[in-house]
């Protein structure tokens, strides 16, 4: 499966395995009685969903083939080129070597402070002055190791960066698992997956590969529950109660409100105050304003549908999906150069989780902000160098 003999995009296939995961396996798992008696579950008890059932099913129906349409209509008016690797280079190896190492010494800086949260379970208090800054930061390497490989060069300063990267990579991304996080760390494992398909076909190594990940995850969770051992009961506890915890936002969002066809997007429009860092406006969360509707959220996640259909109603949320799959599309074959390729496959990264279970705020942070501004700032910040330190140079000579 690659982009140069496939004309479905990638991100169909991811949204629509977040769709599975988040929108029908809750109702399948309640429905069989797969999980009846493990902790937590008796919280969806007094949510009964059946008489909304057939609605709950037409409008997921409605919003995946509005993104499955949003994303292939660009196909039908262009001729689809296979993609070659491009190796325009924006900024050199050295330069991103250089500019990686504030985040990786910075990033220690968090992590020394954060010792002591790490590896304490889910009940561990360490708050976003710890967990979204090292989000960022493992966010930024992503981008500089992916724009590395795309760079057609072997001298010794792109395989220097590319060490760094990977270190900070895995460093980071452990972090994250210690302080509880699971979201972040499958980012950037989507991602490097997304941009290995672009040229290579899928294969038997990167299927066990996966497999192999999705196990260690799934163990991982056990461990941090459990000291029982492993069994297949708890491994499916794991696995499901994501997406099924995830879903109390949605059926009590189902039950408590009226699917209104449009909605003042008063969420989306003010979760742009999430971009300033906090401690330049440590008061932004009072300015975000709350979706639409009443809902239960007793984990903190937000299943996607209760965002969509509070945030723009009914026919908005078919829109909003169908532009987002228009624009992914957009992106994947018309930004041709590095960084649009770079960024394609970050949003990738998002697209089958965290955009299923969290606020609209978050994802737009992510995918615009940590993703596309930073980086983008970072790179034209290094490219204006570079041009004032020749110009000074030359006006010396």
């Amino acid at each position: 499966m690659n982009t140069s003999n496939s004309y479905i995009p990638f991100h169909i296939y991811l949204f629509i395995f977040g769709a599975f995961y988040y929108w029908i396996l809750p109702l399948v798992i309640l429905k069989c009685n797969l999980l009846e008696g493990m902790p937590g579950v008796q919280l969806l008890d007094e949510y009964n969903f059946q008489h909304v059932e057939s609605i709950y099913l037409l409008i997921i129906f409605l919003l995946v083939i509005s993104f499955i349409i949003g994303s292939v209509l660009p196909l039908r008016f262009r001729k689809i080129k296979p993609v070659n690797k491009v190796s325009t280079t924006l900024i050199s190896p050295r330069d991103i070597f250089l500019l990686s190492l504030p985040f990786f010494i910075y990033g220690q800086y968090i992590v020394f402070n954060a010792r002591g949260f790490l590896f304490k379970g889910y009940t561990a208090a360490h708050g976003e002055d710890t967990m979204g800054p090292i989000a960022t930061i493992n966010t930024i390497f992503l981008v500089l190791y992916l724009y590395l490989k795309y760079i057609k060069s072997d001298n010794i300063w792109r395989k220097r960066a590319i060490q760094l990267c990977k270190l900070s990579l895995i460093e980071f991304s452990v972090v994250l698992l210690g302080l509880g996080s699971r979201m972040y760390v499958l980012i950037p494992i989507i991602a490097l997956m997304v941009s290995y398909l672009r040229y290579n076909k899928l294969n038997s190594r990167l299927i066990f590969t996966v497999l192999i990940v999705a196990f260690i995850f799934l163990t991982i969770g056990i461990w941090r529950i459990s000291s029982e051992g492993m069994n297949w009961t708890l491994l499916l506890y794991i696995g499901g109660a994501e997406p099924l915890f995830t879903w109390i936002s949605a059926i009590s969002y189902f039950l408590s409100n009226d699917i209104q066809m449009f909605a003042f997007p008063q969420n989306f429009i003010t979760s742009f105050f999430n971009f300033i860092p906090r401690f330049l406006f440590p008061s932004k969360g009072l300015y975000i304003q709350p979706i639409n509707g009443n809902y239960d959220s007793p984990l903190g996640a937000t299943n996607l549908i209760t965002s969509l259909l509070a945030d723009f109603g009914l026919i908005g949320a078919c829109l909003a999906l169908f532009l987002l799959g228009f624009i992914l599309t957009h992106i994947l074959y018309n930004w041709r150069n590095i960084y649009g390729q770079v960024y394609y496959c970050c949003v990738c990264g998002i697209l089958p989780f965290q955009f299923f279970r969290d606020a609209i705020p978050i994802v737009n942070k992510m995918a615009l902000f940590n993703m596309l501004i930073i980086p983008l700032f970072l790179f034209v910040f290094i490219r204006i160098t570079i041009k004032y330190n020749t110009r000074e140079k030359s006006t010396i000579r």
